[in-house]
């Protein structure tokens, strides 16, 4: 593919990503990717403030901050000794025990350390500076330099990692036939006029953004017995957690005639851009699922479109109806807020957006990791996958003003946890 071309979709990938957690924080909700990092051994609290320091040092990059020119976001260098002002204040902050807030220059670098213990660190990324990959690769950077290894490039996440096709100039047609087919499904489904999600939703209010967090680890005896068991001969990881979690949720609610799933993946190869990157080179495709068809196929077909790169195509349609960032984050932030004040709005009433990392098998991060997680914050019930030493961690968060927490919680911990209680789960407002 011509360089020009991977370089147009790249930049579409990145323009629809921005729109989207532009629009979220227009209502309120943070933009950034949350990582926890449970520890094998106990770490100086001091040498891991440190050495955060050390990485800002050795990456200009991460001294970057965001401003807003007009409606926009762009990431600029920081004027002189800005960012050392932030960074000292946001270590100050970590040495006296506390999670650093804006006022402690909390929000003033992309990446942030915002919590330390001697045995669990947790680490902040702004999701328009990266996705959950090029998190992944900033944080092996950090523990390179606890581990006194070389600090050349990082190696990213390897494992059951697929390369997506980026999609030719005419992605467009697929993607309108895929949407035109998909909302007809959409239209079917939604025929006594409700919203698709209406049996998991509660009393819609106009509170703030608030969000409930959970964590759930299995262990690999626990993760071939739940999931991989299940797993057809052809079905990736994350294609047999999208297909069981859609069962699971259609037979623990019976009165859902179907729902919306969306599924993401990381761009960074497809395109040739090299993690980390600037950016959030991030692809998504939703599926509408029926009850009454089989779950399987339906899933199958979802993802064979997403690896054939129908995204693209979804990009372009986007880009087309707005083609500028600030109409296309405006005309998001209306469909938005109508998609979590409880009104179904046609791609954005999912249920569920599922993320899988993949698994992590080289590096400094699993030398030192014992579990390792991700999280964000969505319209919907979002749900992620990492994989280190022999441990899944999963962490789903979703809007509480928008769903019945009884309903919504009883089946995630059916699906998670059922012999065990999670490691938290936590209401928070965000």
């Amino acid at each position: 593919m011509a360089l020009a071309q991977l370089w147009r979709g790249a930049a579409t990938t990145r323009r629809v990503g921005e729109a989207y957690f532009m629009a979220l924080s227009a209502l309120g909700v943070g933009s950034d990717i949350v990582v926890t990092c449970e520890l094998q051994r106990p770490l100086a609290v001091s040498r891991a403030i440190a050495a955060f320091g050390e990485l800002l040092e050795q990456w200009p990059a991460l001294r970057y901050r965001r401003v807003r020119r007009g409606t926009e976001w762009h990431w600029r260098p920081p004027q002189d000794g800005a960012w050392r002002l932030a960074w000292q204040q946001l270590s100050d902050a970590l040495a006296r025990g506390e999670s650093p807030t804006a006022a402690d220059g909390g929000d003033q670098l992309p990446l942030r350390l915002s919590a330390c213990s001697e045995v669990r660190l947790v680490f902040r990324l702004d999701h328009t500076f990266g996705n959950g990959r090029a998190a992944l690769v900033w944080i092996e950077r950090y523990f390179q330099r606890l581990s006194a290894a070389s600090t050349g490039p990082a190696e990213a996440p390897s494992g059951r990692r697929q390369r997506l096709q980026a999609g030719g100039p005419l992605a467009l047609f697929p993607a309108l036939r895929y949407l035109s087919r998909h909302l007809r499904l959409r239209q079917r489904l939604t025929a006594t006029g409700t919203d698709l999600r209406q049996p998991l939703m509660g009393e819609a209010t106009d509170a703030a953004p608030g969000y409930w967090e959970g964590r759930f680890v299995w262990s690999q005896q626990e993760l071939q017995q739940r999931l991989l068991r299940h797993a057809g001969a052809a079905e990736s990881f994350s294609q047999v957690l999208t297909r069981r979690l859609v069962e699971h949720t259609l037979a623990s609610c019976q009165e859902l005639r179907g729902l919306g799933i969306d599924v993401v993946a990381d761009m960074h190869d497809t395109y040739r851009i090299p993690p980390p990157g600037i950016g959030n080179f991030t692809v998504s495709l939703l599926a509408y699922v029926d009850r009454a068809a089989p779950i399987e196929g339906q899933i199958g077909a979802l993802f064979g479109h997403l690896q054939a790169g129908l995204p693209r195509g979804i990009g372009q349609l986007m880009r087309l109806l707005s083609p500028t960032l600030p109409r296309l984050a405006g005309r998001l932030r209306g469909d938005l807020a109508r998609a979590m004040g409880g009104a179904g709005v046609p791609m954005l009433d999912n249920l569920y957006t599922v993320s899988s990392v993949g698994r992590i098998e080289a590096g400094s991060l699993r030398q030192w990791a014992r579990t390792l997680s991700l999280r964000t914050y969505t319209h919907a019930i979002y749900v992620s996958a990492t994989t280190i030493n022999g441990a899944t961690a999963f962490e789903v968060t979703y809007p509480v003003q928008l769903f019945d927490s009884t309903r919504v919680e009883a089946v995630i911990r059916g699906f998670f946890e059922p012999a065990a209680a999670p490691q938290e789960c936590l209401p928070t407002t965000k």
